[in-house]
């Protein structure tokens, strides 16, 4: 299965939240493999924000999504 690309959104809307929720509360084979699309930074802080430790890895392609998805959230980084 490809990964859904997800969109960060707005740095200042909760776009990253949804997309940080989502993977921290996947279920092995519930959730399709994603990767988010935005700046790494802005999510590790975000996440820091809300009391989460969200590992983040990021990728330089699609391709390298589901490898990484089952330990970190993949993020394709777009400062």
């Amino acid at each position: 299965m490809k990964p859904l690309a997800v969109s960060g959104g707005d740095p200042a809307g909760i776009g990253l939240e949804i997309a940080a929720s989502a993977w921290l509360g996947r279920d092995a084979g519930a959730l399709p493999p994603f990767y988010l699309i935005g700046d790494s930074t802005i999510l590790a802080a975000r996440a820091i924000e809300t009391g989460h430790v969200l590992p983040v890895q990021e990728i330089t392609g699609p391709a390298q999504a589901a490898d990484a998805f089952g330990q970190a959230l993949p993020v394709l980084n777009l400062p």
